[in-house]
């Protein structure tokens, strides 16, 4: 069975760099509801049984994008970690504040956040289990602080990463490979523009693109 994990695309929402705690709360809310910021991604060469989604509207699109006419699985199990604010206040403090905060109290378990690490990990291995039920090929776009905890526990269950090899579909990008704590070799090649099938890839775009980590592989 082969697996590749996609983060959805980038969304077209602005947060402000400030904020209070009702502010945070809004934002959050209303990023979780915003659309997509482009209208075309490269999709990894390769054949998938199945795609799933998650239940917020950029896994989907982003999914709609990359597979045109595909019928896609919802899962409310690989939906994003929601984050809100750690406590009240009508002071205005950094964005990245306000998450540091709302991500501490997830991992110490605080009655805070709405949900808790432990509630993270549990449904990441019902996922898992699910596939592992379904035992076919798939690809799985979901969002960037749930799939740590997601390749992680793939990982946990078996699964490995072939060689990695970096590439550019989108020539107006800018690569930038970063190592997530998965093994194998990673090289840029800039002279390439599309994916080749029958390997595996991590590909990280620019911002404003998505990006897709190499495929796992059961043992």
């Amino acid at each position: 069975m082969k697996i590749i994990v996609i983060r959805h695309g980038a969304v077209d929402f602005r947060r402000s760099r400030r904020c209070t705690s009702a502010g945070f709360d809004r934002e959050c809310a209303a990023y979780d509801q915003a659309p997509l910021g482009r209208s075309a991604y490269v999709a990894p060469q390769a054949e998938f049984r199945n795609i799933y989604v998650s239940t917020l509207p950029r896994s989907r699109e982003t999914a709609r994008l990359m597979f045109p006419g595909r019928d896609l699985q919802e899962s409310k199990l690989i939906s994003e970690v929601p984050c809100r604010s750690a406590f009240d206040s009508r002071i205005r403090l950094p964005q990245w504040l306000w998450f540091l905060a709302g991500r501490l109290q997830w991992a110490a378990g605080g009655a805070r956040q709405p949900e808790k690490r432990r509630d993270t990990v549990n449904r990441s291995r019902q996922f898992i289990a699910l596939i592992f039920r379904d035992g076919a090929d798939c690809a799985v776009v979901t969002h960037g602080f749930f799939m740590h905890i997601l390749l992680w526990e793939l990982k946990k269950s078996g699964f490995r990463t072939d060689r990695l090899r970096l590439v550019d579909p989108d020539p107006d990008a800018v690569p930038a490979c970063r190592r997530m704590g998965l093994s194998g070799a990673c090289r840029q090649d800039r002279k390439k523009n599309e994916m080749m099938p029958g390997r595996s890839y991590r590909i990280f775009l620019a911002k404003h693109a998505t990006f897709c980590l190499p495929e796992l592989y059961c043992r």
